[in-house]
């Protein structure tokens, strides 16, 4: 010992592949020791050895070598050098190939890496039979945003469990920043989100869902759902039943429930009702035979007193920035003027027809920036960043609706997966900041709901988020806009009509609002105490408490 610090413990800095050499060479020896009993061992080390893999080998070191230095973590040592180095090399190798290399390297699952690393150990108990293995551990540091680029394995709970890594970035999960590094406790978890449904309850919200006639659970079946679900980022671990398109939970309801999930959502208002001359004006502006040129001409003789004509003009107008002078939207757009040129006007026109108030363009989250603050002493500790929505839609002086987008052109796949796990998160956050808000002076109304879209590339979906025993998150609607002239009447038709019908269902919820009864005082209490014990339910971790300088 040196000024009581273990002479074998090493600091990040001082570690790294260029002290210990070829550090896939022991992975390898694991690989190959437990090929013949399973499967998937003999195919990694096949990957392991291609040509591509070599190529990456290189980056693998650095990335170590970046996060070691990055890291406040100590790796315990051993009395064995050499088997120091080798269990060492082969926890960071396994680690970063979960990360970097999982292109190559395919799924590992943690059965998996469990598997190679109890081989490992027994390598390493063969030079030094009193050695035992210690794994490193983290602090909970990092940013809920957390941009680190390879996740250093956690500490397990005790010393009989294995490494807990985080899942590798698939298809289904390519959130980079967005993996948690927390112990997680999924029961403890659940008991804790018991308290919020009841909070919710008294709430004046339903805590149940199920069939009309009480033979189907859904609630019961996303509570299974949940429990098979690896830990990762997924919206499901976030408590929202997502019924989007694609979905996983929605993808593994059996016929009967898939329709239950689906009718459970209230009708959309028909577009006469609130605007008895779309039907009209659409027939003489938006021909399916229509050009832009056409289109645009037919908008212009219309009347500018009706609300419908003057909503179609404003479209059109902000797409002849580009289709007048080309028969295209030119693909050089970024992510800032394909949004507020292409898909912002036919969203924002909308929701001025519905009554709806609206901004965009990195405008604040409330419910994010509230979930962020609501442990924090502001006296005394910094204020959390928080996101940003691409648009948002006002009720109340509150945001009813979040936007996010992406270029128009080539976006970014990563982007879709991280666009769309940041809305979900965010719409659960604002459904919470309404409801508290609404409860300060009335009841709020059963069923209260909150709404969102993402745009990738040409095509919008459009959400609705209520609560239901857990966050329900719905796909009510989607819209692809016309980036040619070709059949532009028609298309742009369809792309309106989908926008009023998402925007008929924000003003009918404003209205749902605005019928609400006030609460006596003693429910305020109630409401306000309630509000209390909606727990913050986020996987990610929370941001590292900094005091201030004096």
């Amino acid at each position: 010992m040196r000024g009581g610090v273990d002479a074998n413990t090493r600091r990040p800095d001082q570690f790294s592949f260029k002290d210990h050499g070829s550090a896939t060479d022991s992975f390898r020896a694991s690989l190959r020791a437990i090929q013949k009993k399973h499967d998937w061992a003999a195919e990694l080390l096949k990957n392991i050895d291609s040509a591509e893999f070599r190529k990456e080998e290189k980056l693998l070191r650095q990335s170590v070598d970046r996060l070691t230095r990055k890291r406040s973590h100590t790796i315990a040592g051993f009395a064995d050098k050499q088997s120091d180095r080798l269990v060492r090399d082969t926890l960071v190798t396994n680690t970063t190939i979960l990360r970097e290399g999982n292109r190559i390297l395919g799924d590992l699952t943690i059965d998996k890496l469990s598997s190679i690393q109890t081989h490992a150990e027994q390598i390493s108990s063969s030079s030094s039979s009193s050695l035992r293995l210690k794994t490193p551990s983290i602090s909970s540091e990092s940013e809920e945003d957390n941009r680190s680029s390879i996740p250093f394995p956690r500490a397990p709970a005790s010393k009989n469990q294995p490494l807990v890594v985080n899942p590798p970035c698939t298809e289904e999960t390519p959130l980079k920043g967005l993996v948690t590094l927390k112990e997680d406790n999924p029961a403890e978890e659940q008991a804790k989100f018991k308290d919020t449904v009841g909070a919710f309850g008294c709430l004046n919200q339903p805590t149940t869902w199920k069939s009309t006639d009480g033979t189907i659970d859904l609630l019961s079946t996303f509570t299974s759902f949940l429990a098979r679900r690896p830990r990762g980022p997924f919206i499901e671990h976030e408590y929202v039943a997502d019924l989007s398109e694609g979905a996983s939970f929605l993808n593994s309801l059996s016929g009967e429930e898939f329709s239950v999930a689906l009718e459970s959502q209230p009708a959309t208002p028909l577009l006469v009702t609130n605007w008895s001359t779309v039907t009209e004006v659409f027939d003489r502006v938006l021909a399916p035979e229509f050009g832009f040129e056409e289109a645009y001409l037919a908008a212009r003789k219309e009347s500018m007193l009706d609300p419908v004509a003057e909503f179609v003009h404003s479209v059109l107008y902000s797409f002849g920035t580009y289709l007048q002078v080309d028969k295209s939207i030119p693909h050089s757009l970024n992510e800032r003027e394909a949004f507020a040129d292409i898909t912002w006007p036919i969203i924002r026109g909308a929701l001025r027809l519905a009554g709806i108030a609206s901004r965009y363009l990195e405008v604040p989250i409330q419910g994010v920036d509230e979930r962020k603050n609501a442990h924090r002493n502001l006296i005394n500790e910094p204020k959390a960043h928080t996101h940003f929505a691409d648009g948002v839609g006002l009720l109340d002086g509150g945001q009813a609706y979040l936007a996010e987008a992406s270029v128009l052109f080539s976006p970014d796949p990563r982007k879709r997966h991280i666009d769309e796990y940041k809305l979900k998160r965010a719409l659960r956050d604002t459904l919470i900041s309404q409801i508290r808000r609404i409860a300060e002076e009335s009841v709020p109304p059963s069923g209260t709901s909150v709404f969102g879209s993402t745009s990738f590339a040409d095509k919008t979906k459009y959400y609705r988020l209520d609560f239901c025993g857990a966050f329900r998150l719905v796909q009510v609607g989607s819209m692809t806009v016309p980036i040619t002239d070709s059949n532009f009447g028609g298309r742009m038709r369809r792309c309106l009509t989908s926008a009023l019908d998402f925007a008929a269902l924000i003003m009918q919820e404003k209205k749902q609002r605005e019928g609400a009864r006030d609460a006596t005082m003693k429910e305020r209490h109630e409401f306000a105490r309630a509000c209390t014990k909606i727990v913050r339910t986020t996987a990610s971790p929370a941001a590292k408490i900094k005091k201030p300088q004096e």
